[in-house]
């Protein structure tokens, strides 16, 4: 596990074994959140039964294993034997609930004033409500066993936005597992939405439904689709 969530220095190596911090991954730029905060994953609140199910079925109640993460569950951990599972799950727990990194960042560098144009608010809603309302619904709830909730769900207030700029350039295709063996994936919206489309739905996200995490903005998700290209 810290292999894939640990930060990495400039040349891809592990800053510590034992770190678990998370940090953006280079070459895959992917965002691996901390594995010791409460506000990014959440371990110390989970059972140790909720994470072994998770690594098993890539997906639990609290989260669904996407991007690095979804290949890692898809070609391993979902064959660990389950006593594997269980002493790894109890681990993490351990390790999130000791840690004194809970709040390794700002939680979500939340807008005290909010300077997001109406206009931007208002262009996010209306693409939210053609792309993505029929499967996550109109509150962001979800439909469960199938599609993920989107409110009050630690990936999409994360200070770092590349995962939710990653998913909806590229969709999002979780873990086929022996427990889900057909999950329900996402379509790529790479060259239907543009980047001023992508970032004013994105920043609808994390602004709806009692969030208040930082804006999205047009350029963030041009470097991101810059970055794929190379």
């Amino acid at each position: 596990m810290g292999r894939i969530d640990s930060e990495r220095n400039s040349w891809g190596a592990l800053t510590a074994v034992n770190d678990f911090s998370g940090g953006l991954l280079p070459v895959l730029n992917w965002y691996a959140p901390s594995l010791t905060s409460a506000k990014e994953t959440g371990l110390a609140a989970q059972s140790v039964a909720n994470i072994a199910y998770f690594l098993k079925a890539g997906q639990n109640d609290q989260a669904i294993a996407s991007g690095p993460m979804a290949e890692v569950v898809q070609h391993s951990t979902q064959h660990w034997p389950d006593s594997d599972l269980t002493a790894v799950a109890t681990y993490l727990k351990d390790m999130a609930s000791k840690s004194s990194q809970v709040a390794l960042k700002a939680p979500y560098e939340s807008m005290k004033k909010s300077t997001t144009s109406v206009r931007v608010l208002s262009q996010g809603a209306k693409i939210y409500e053609q792309h993505c309302e029929q499967c996550h619904q109109a509150q962001g709830q979800g439909v469960p066993g199938a599609y993920p909730a989107l409110a009050n769900n630690r990936a999409v207030l994360l200070n770092d936005p590349t995962n939710l700029v990653q998913t909806v350039l590229y969709g999002g295709y979780p873990a086929a597992t022996q427990l889900n063996p057909r999950p329900y994936g996402m379509p790529p919206y790479i060259l239907e939405l543009d980047d001023r489309e992508i970032a004013a739905v994105l920043t609808h996200l994390r602004t709806q439904w009692g969030h208040q995490a930082a804006e999205v903005t047009p350029l963030q998700v041009n470097r991101i689709r810059a970055l794929q290209g190379q």
